[in-house]
């Protein structure tokens, strides 16, 4: 009788440590998130290769950031002004850098982008991000 309380006391200890590691987990995430939105530097930024950086200029493109994120290297890229891309134009780019540049994501930086055209970066896993109001990283294979 006195075994079986044991056994009952030792998995309700176990469920509660279970439940304290999933809260903590999440406020370490929260913490990142907030850091990432809050646009605090990091400390995982980290130096673009010199072939990305020409790549990059090729195509009038500007790296305004980098951050090393679960062993995937973040590349924040806005356009120039003049230069106006289309889908199609984003998803060649997209591809280009994932299979030319190892681990390294692309991430479309945008002071605002309409609804139909962020629903078509999502359909075609092209990360994105709108400036204060979202990030969305799609580290799949393009």
């Amino acid at each position: 009788m006195e075994e079986k309380y044991s056994i009952e006391l030792l998995a309700e200890r176990l469920d509660s440590i279970e439940k304290l590691l999933k809260m903590l987990v999440v406020n370490s995430l929260a913490d990142d998130l907030n850091d990432i939105s809050n646009g605090e530097p990091c400390d995982n930024k980290c130096e673009l290769s010199s072939e990305l950086k020409k790549f990059l200029k090729d195509h009038n493109l500007i790296a305004v950031d980098t951050r090393l994120q679960n062993g995937f290297t973040l590349v924040y890229i806005e356009t120039e002004e003049f230069v106006k891309y289309r889908i199609k134009d984003y998803q060649t780019l997209n591809c280009k850098i994932k299979d030319t540049f190892y681990g390294t994501i692309p991430v479309f930086k945008f002071t605002f982008l309409n609804t139909r055209r962020r629903k078509r970066f999502m359909e075609e896993d092209i990360s994105f991000c709108i400036h204060e109001k979202e990030i969305h990283i799609c580290a799949r294979k393009a």
